[in-house]
């Protein structure tokens, strides 16, 4: 084989070997984002699911606590009834018809914007 056609038979191996990796480069980055997105959507998910439900559940204190404060029971025991705090329930405009579910979250200053 003359050195031309050795330097040519190199070269193209070297084309060759750039080539894949090029390819494999960017068959791996898009798989890596393919992972990511869907790992970072499950995770969306999982933490929208966890504060729906978290708000699911004090909404549906907040109206066994309107409940029974309409029976007529203490607040003390409401506040140990309902897992809410005496304070949220004697400042609470819920427990009096005058406002809705969100004044409660004011007053004790919890959000769903964590």
């Amino acid at each position: 084989m003359s050195y031309e056609a050795s330097l040519k038979h190199k070269r193209d191996a070297e084309n060759v070997f750039n080539s894949a990796k090029k390819s494999g480069e960017a068959l791996g980055h898009a798989k890596g984002l393919a992972e990511g997105k869907a790992k970072g959507l499950a995770e969306g998910k999982a933490k929208g699911l966890a504060e729906g439900l978290a708000e699911g559940e004090r909404r549906k204190a907040v109206e066994t606590a309107k409940a029974f404060k309409e029976m007529g029971l203490p607040t003390a025991d409401i506040a140990k009834g309902t897992g809410l705090s005496v304070e949220e329930i004697e400042n609470s405009k819920v427990l009096y018809g005058k406002s809705s579910f969100f004044y409660i979250k004011k007053v004790t200053g919890n959000n769903c914007s964590n």
